[in-house]
C-alpha cells in the first residue's frame, strides 16, 4: 500500500498484522450499528445474495410488506432467523443464509479480542446514529477541510426495522447468543465514543454539528430540489447493486454542492443571485 492514504474494507486484525498495517502510522475506525437493527437488516440483505434470490424470488418481496401485515411466509422466515438456530436453518434448504455475522465478528476471533483492539490501536468510534458527530471528529482527526464532509446518501435499500417486527420475534433475536455478544461489544464502543466525545468538547462538537448540517441543508436545497436523496426511504426503489444507475444522482448532487461550496468560498463579489445564499454560511465555511 505505498501510494494508499485510505483502506476501507471488511478485514480482520490478523489480516492488517499479516501485512505490517498495525505498524505503520495510521488512524483507525469503526462505524457501529446498533446490534438489533444490524440483525434486522442482515435478515432482509441475506435474501439479496445471489443463490437465495434465484432460489427463493417470493423472498424479495419480503421487504416492501407493511407492519402488522406480514404474509405467513415473512412470519415463517422470522421465527427462523429470529433464533438463530442451526438445527432450524438445517429444516429447508432455503432456511441455510440465516446466519448473523455479530458486528465484532468482522475483524476479531473473539469479543475480548475485539474490545482490546478498539482501545489497544485507539479507533476512533462512529455510532451510525450519530454519523455526523463521527464525520467531525475524524475531520479533526485527520486534518481535512470542512468541504470533504459534504456528502449525500446514495442508499436505497429500504426495509421493515426491528421497530416494525413483532414483539416475539424481535424478543427471540435479542435473546440468541450472537446477538448478545454484540450487545457487549456495542456498549464498550458507545464507552468509548462517549470517551471522545468528551475529550473533543461536547458544545464545540456540537457546534460544528451545526455548521455542517446548515450549510448541507442549503446546498442540497440548489442542488437536489426534488429531494432524490431521500426517495429511498419513502418508496419502494429496488437494489441497484451492480447497475450502471447506481450512485450517478449522488454524484451529480456531490459534484454539484462542491462547486456552490467554492464559488461562496472564493468569490469576492457575490451577485445578487448567490448573495443570500452564501452569506449565510460563508463564515463557517471558512473553518
Amino acid at each position: 500500500l505505498p501510494k494508499a492514504n485510505v483502506l476501507a474494507r471488511h478485514c480482520n486484525l490478523q489480516t492488517l498484522k499479516d501485512v505490517n498495517f498495525m505498524q505503520m502510522p495510521a488512524v483507525f475506525v469503526m462505524l457501529v450499528r446498533q446490534p438489533l437493527d444490524l440483525a434486522v437488516s442482515m435478515f432482509y440483505w441475506r435474501h439479496q445474495e445471489r443463490r437465495a434470490a434465484k432460489q427463493t424470488p417470493e423472498l424479495l418481496k419480503l421487504r416492501t410488506e407493511k407492519a402488522g401485515q406480514y404474509s405467513e411466509l415473512h412470519l415463517e422466515h422470522l421465527r427462523v432467523f429470529a433464533s438463530q438456530s442451526q438445527a432450524a436453518r438445517e429444516l429447508r434448504p432455503e432456511y441455510k443464509i440465516y446466519w448473523h455475522v455479530p458486528q465484532f465478528a468482522w475483524f476479531a476471533d473473539t469479543l475480548s479480542n475485539a474490545v482490546e483492539a478498539l482501545f489497544r490501536y485507539k479507533f476512533l468510534v462512529g455510532p451510525v446514529h450519530n454519523f455526523d458527530q463521527f464525520l467531525i471528529m475524524l475531520k479533526h482527526r485527520l486534518r481535512l477541510p470542512l468541504r470533504s464532509l459534504l456528502s449525500v446518501s446514495s442508499n436505497h435499500y429500504r426495509h421493515p426495522k426491528a421497530s416494525e417486527w413483532p414483539d416475539w420475534a424481535v424478543q427471540m433475536l435479542n435473546d440468541t447468543q450472537v446477538v448478545r455478544l454484540d450487545w457487549v461489544f456495542y456498549s464498550a464502543a458507545l464507552a468509548m465514543y462517549d470517551k471522545q466525545v468528551q475529550e473533543f468538547g461536547p458544545a464545540g462538537l456540537a457546534e460544528e454539528v451545526h455548521v455542517i448540517r446548515d450549510i448541507t441543508r442549503h446546498l442540497k436545497a440548489t442542488c437536489d430540489p426534488e429531494g432524490k436523496e431521500h426517495w429511498g426511504a419513502k418508496y419502494f426503489v429496488p437494489s441497484c447493486k451492480g447497475g450502471p444507475e447506481c450512485g450517478l444522482d449522488a454524484a451529480h448532487t456531490v459534484t454539484c454542492m462542491l462547486q456552490q461550496y467554492d464559488q461562496c468560498r472564493t468569490a469576492s463579489v457575490f451577485n445578487q443571485e448567490h448573495q443570500g445564499k452564501c452569506e449565510r454560511f460563508r463564515n463557517r465555511a471558512a473553518r
